[in-house]
């Protein structure tokens, strides 16, 4: 339960952590079947005491995000999220307001972020979006889809340099992912590739409007891609 400092409701440590960690997952950041740092690393690396961790791992496991293994190869193995493509598919069909508020949610930030970067386009900016377009097209599992496809957008995002829209950004793509695994995962990534080399061409062209337009065509045609299975 949080606990209370004034009137201000302050978060349980552990909780903490478990936001952090769930946010990491569903981004991609850490993708299935791969292992957390030890428990001492790790612990020191978040700042919290092992005690904090290890109830935060319990929670994690709870939802079906990772498991717990003993052993010498053991630790915390990263399994989730999880669910049938066709469980994904009923969602979108009985949540339908909701999956196009997210989409016009993000139509309305993410070409916004695309122009401010191609605005601060520099070398690096373009090496790294390029670097990104590669590593989504060799990624072969949901799993580094995820994490190549979040590079891409949160590079540009912080290229844009603007917190609280890089903060949108993460919270939508969290959302959308739990859309996008209803589609099948080969329409996923042409598209996705065919988007992201789009709009990494007007940026590094310093086309604000040009890579304003290209991410509004991607965003489209993801928001088609999910139409299309309602």
């Amino acid at each position: 339960m949080p606990r209370s400092a004034g009137h201000v409701l302050v978060p349980a440590a552990y909780a903490v952590v478990v936001e952090h960690l769930r946010r990491a997952i569903h981004l991609g950041e850490y993708g299935p079947g791969e292992k957390l740092p030890p428990e001492r690393e790790h612990a020191e690396r978040l700042g919290v005491s092992r005690v904090t961790l290890r109830e935060a791992l319990r929670v994690l496991e709870g939802e079906g995000l990772l498991e717990m293994r003993r052993g010498s190869s053991g630790g915390a193995i990263i399994t989730g999220p999880q669910s049938s493509q066709a469980s994904r598919r009923a969602y979108l069909r009985t949540h339908l307001d909701d999956v196009l508020a997210l989409q016009e949610f993000r139509q309305a930030i993410e070409p916004l972020s695309a122009a401010r970067a191609a605005e601060h386009s520099t070398a690096a900016l373009v090496k790294r979006l390029r670097a990104s377009v590669d590593e989504l097209a060799v990624a072969d599992s949901r799993g580094l889809f995820r994490r190549a496809d979040t590079t891409f957008h949160l590079t540009l995002a912080d290229a844009a340099d603007c917190a609280p829209l890089r903060r949108a950004i993460e919270d939508a793509r969290i959302a959308m992912f739990d859309q996008l695994d209803a589609v099948d995962f080969e329409i996923v990534m042409a598209s996705a590739i065919e988007g992201h080399t789009a709009i990494t061409e007007r940026v590094a062209a310093q086309d604000a409007e040009g890579a304003r337009a290209a991410m509004e065509s991607h965003v489209k045609a993801l928001r088609q891609e999910i139409l299309d299975l309602i």
